[in-house]
């Protein structure tokens, strides 16, 4: 299936498209979802500015926007295939791709952020969210909404529900490749969102953190600056290191404009590894590593929570999992 022409596949810098690019008026936006979620959306919108301070990097433009750095292959499996380095797959895992058959590269940050806790928790985990994530496709292409979504979507149902099923196969074998990751992404995306041009609202984070099934809790508190974000990096610190509550992580919103440190509209993911480290991994393709771990990469998390100048950036806490 080819992609829709009519869709960037990539922007410069993302991510969150707004709810009326997709053709509908601000006010049937409002009659459909709320002003709350509209004012979400819009503010979560497309941010104009640069992101240079974020080393952000991609090639091409259009339906060809693309990570230069796009890696490809077998995961890094064990040798007995049922675990795999996380790390190393976060370090190359983007939301940016050359895949005729993923079509939400411009949108879907929220969705690999959360499939990033998953991939911590190993393949087990990341089978459990493409078996749901598969699951709810095929429930969404029977139900009537459908009927008035494009053609193009309803055949985005049907072909990706069935790469799910080889993915599912891959996972379970220990032979799934970084192709297989960006499309699990891509169609948990759809799987809560019928509309691909848009961005993740707030209402639908929970959605996505609930596939799998893994312990997760929708916060949706605002913070500002490098301060609280150190605060909860050390609160994620410690209860990774308690035997009652490890593997806690986050999906928070930020914001990639220098210039407009108020606003947010990119999702990141703030975990703890199996090391017991924390990290900050952005599924925007960055010049570099994707994954960033506090204290040692200090000086490329910094520009995620205050700008350039040294003003405080708002950020929030969009949900509180655990692996599936």
């Amino acid at each position: 299936m080819g992609r829709a022409q009519s869709r960037s596949k990539g922007s410069s810098p993302p991510e969150q498209a707004n709810e009326t690019a997709s053709g509908e008026s601000a006010l049937q936006s409002q009659d459909r979802l709320g002003n709350s979620a509209v004012q979400e959306r819009l503010e979560e919108g497309q941010d104009e500015g640069n992101a240079h301070h974020l080393n952000y990097r991609t090639t091409g433009s259009g339906t060809n926007k693309r990570d230069p750095e796009q890696k490809d292959g077998t995961l890094p499996y064990s040798n007995d295939k049922k675990s795999w380095d996380a790390n190393e797959i976060l370090k190359h895992l983007t939301q940016v791709d050359n895949d005729a058959q993923t079509i939400n590269d411009n949108n879907r940050c929220a969705a690999v952020s959360t499939l990033a806790v998953h991939i911590q928790g190993g393949p087990s985990s990341v089978l459990s969210v493409a078996t749901s994530t598969f699951a709810s496709l095929k429930t969404k292409s029977v139900l009537d909404f459908l009927s008035s979504a494009s053609a193009e979507v309803k055949q985005y149902y049907a072909t990706m529900s069935t790469a799910l099923l080889g993915i599912g196969k891959r996972l379970g074998a220990g032979a799934a490749t970084y192709q297989d990751l960006r499309r699990v992404s891509d169609a948990m995306k759809l799987a809560v969102d019928a509309d691909p041009s848009s961005g993740t609202s707030a209402s639908e984070y929970p959605d996505l953190a609930g596939l799998g099934g893994g312990l997760q809790a929708y916060v949706g508190m605002t913070y500002k600056g490098l301060g609280k974000a150190d605060n909860l990096a050390n609160t994620l610190g410690q209860l990774g290191s308690s035997d009652w509550l490890p593997d806690m992580h986050c999906v928070l919103a930020v914001g990639t404009n220098d210039s407009k440190p108020d606003r947010t509209n990119h999702a990141v993911n703030l975990g703890i590894d199996k090391s017991g480290k924390v990290y900050l991994f952005d599924p925007w393709p960055r010049d570099g590593k994707q994954i960033m771990h506090w204290g040692s990469d200090a000086a490329l998390i910094k520009p995620y929570f205050e700008t350039t100048d040294g003003k405080d950036r708002t950020w929030r806490v969009r949900e509180v999992m655990r692996p599936a």
